[in-house]
């Protein structure tokens, strides 16, 4: 009696069975990797223990293949085999795809992890993106706000004219106007240190006074430069007003940062 075509057909089951747990088991390793998100340590530990055990359960089914192909060896030398043997080859070819399997299920698990903790660092961003933006916005308006404090200015209910500074300080004379943030300004091209009347007059070319009328910011000690550029300038057709200013505030056209204090104009 001879037992050869059993042989063939135990040798070609054996065959087909490594030949899919060699596929389930070499899957995993072909996908391509994912660079992950940054992880705290605790995480990173855990997921290199996961890692661990992928990689044992994956050695363990390699170790497990080599004797299967052994095994497939012998039964192709035409060596018989025991019913024994083929049950113990079957179990071990049951074994290979669950550990197989097992080592696909963990680094999917560790897909998904990776996913929401990039996705946790993706909000995380965004909402230290938008409290970044809303603190420089909060600066700007507090920058605008401290300038604008410098310069409280009250317009009388019948005043239809726009105030042109005129600083009076031991420098000479600086004039400005009001932006529409009611800050204090320079007028572009104006020199500093000129007389009051020097200064005026470089300015009245562009402000009128059919629409503009004087305000006078005056230091400590130029009370009499003021009498006298008032008379002037009223006998030029302008209203002229004043304030008298601290000269500890620094001048009125500088940063609140260079000169903290605020001054204030009725």
């Amino acid at each position: 009696m001879s037992f050869f075509s059993f042989q063939d057909i135990v040798a070609a089951t054996l065959g087909i069975m490594i030949l899919v747990a060699l596929l389930m088991a070499l899957d995993p390793m072909s996908m391509e990797p994912v660079e992950p998100a940054p992880r705290s340590p605790e995480q990173q530990t855990a997921d290199q223990a996961k890692l661990d055990a992928a990689r044992a359960a994956v050695a363990q089914a390699q170790q497990q293949l080599q004797e299967a192909k052994a095994q497939f060896a012998k039964a192709q030398e035409g060596e018989p085999i025991e019913e024994e043997e083929v049950e113990r080859i079957e179990r071990l070819a049951d074994d290979l795809r669950k550990g197989a399997e097992a080592a696909q299920q963990e680094e999917e698990q560790a897909k998904r992890n990776l996913a929401a903790t990039a996705e946790r660092l993706q909000k995380s961003t965004e909402k230290v993106d938008q409290l970044m933006r809303a603190t420089a916005a909060m600066e700007a308006e507090y920058a605008l706000a401290a300038k604008r404090a410098r310069v409280q200015y009250r317009p009388g209910d019948r005043q239809d004219k726009q105030p042109m500074l005129v600083e009076l300080s031991q420098q000479g004379a600086t004039c400005g106007l009001l932006t529409g943030d009611g800050v204090p300004s320079r007028i572009p091209g104006s020199m500093e240190g000129l007389s009051a009347n020097a200064a005026v007059n470089a300015a009245k070319v562009t402000h009128q006074s059919s629409d503009w009328y004087l305000l006078f910011v005056i230091h400590p000690g130029q009370e009499d430069i003021f009498q006298a550029a008032m008379q002037e300038w009223y006998g030029h057709g302008y209203q002229v007003g004043w304030q008298l200013w601290d000269p500890a505030n620094g001048s009125i056209f500088d940063e609140p940062e260079e000169a903290p204090a605020a001054g204030e104009t009725p």
